[in-house]
């Protein structure tokens, strides 16, 4: 998230939300990671044999 808010003022409103949100988008990427491997791949990563 410092990489992309490096741009910003230090006193911004913005860059002050993203970098305190960090860790939900996070969390939302994994589910969001998830949900596309469900989706796509119905017998998982490591389907039994």
């Amino acid at each position: 998230m410092d990489v992309l808010t490096s741009g910003m003022a230090e006193n911004s409103s913005i860059k002050v939300h993203l970098l305190e949100s960090a860790a939900h988008m996070r969390l939302m990427t994994v589910g969001i990671i998830l949900l596309l491997v469900m989706r796509f791949s119905p017998r998982g990563i490591l389907p039994e044999r």
